[in-house]
């Protein structure tokens, strides 16, 4: 597999060119791309306080110690940019991402534990309707 360096789409035998670097067990991720006008429907659920953030810089970490690390997710992005390019929002999720979503509950809101707890409980196998 080669890619191009240079950015127009063609390919040549120059120096621009050069192998996709890989190894054995190397895992390629493909993230959805959803389209602005279903952004916008999912958006037009959410809260008007998560709404009106749409377009404010957010910072993506974790109080896991980096468990949720191997997430293809950017550190950085708007949440428009993330419903558009990382989440997949026309299906079930799934109990791996249920329980990556737990540790960003804030333990200082007053539903935070709950919150936290109910993610865990729907990720497990048992008791679960996914």
């Amino acid at each position: 597999v080669n890619i191009d360096g240079g950015g127009d789409g063609s390919s040549s035998d120059d120096a621009s060119i050069h192998p996709l670097p890989y190894h054995a067990g190397d895992i390629a991720t493909v993230m959805p791309c959803n389209s602005n006008d279903e952004v916008n429907r999912f958006l037009d659920v959410l809260p008007t306080r998560i709404k009106e953030m749409a377009d404010r810089t957010i910072s993506i970490s974790s109080n896991d110690g980096g468990g949720v690390s191997q997430k293809a997710w950017p550190k950085q992005c708007t949440l428009r940019m993330w419903l558009t390019y990382c989440a997949d929002i026309h299906s079930l999720p799934e109990r791996e991402d249920l329980r990556s979503l737990g540790p960003f509950c804030s333990p200082n809101h007053p539903m935070g534990k709950d919150q936290m707890q109910k993610l865990i409980s729907l990720s497990e196998t048992s008791e679960s309707a996914l």
